[in-house]
């Protein structure tokens, strides 16, 4: 994703952010997960646009 980070599963990844967004919608500390999640979709868009 970056040089700082490394997906391993991608869905496992997905799954896990998921759950920590909808269960921290409440507090902000669910901002860098999102923004992750975020930044994931952007780059599948980038790399495979017709999906």
């Amino acid at each position: 994703m970056n040089n700082f980070s490394t997906i391993l599963d991608c869905s496992e990844f997905v799954e896990s952010h998921l759950n920590v967004v909808m269960a921290s919608m409440v507090n902000k500390t669910f901002k860098p997960y999102l923004d992750r999640l975020i930044e994931l979709k952007n780059l599948h868009l980038q790399n495979y646009p017709d999906n």
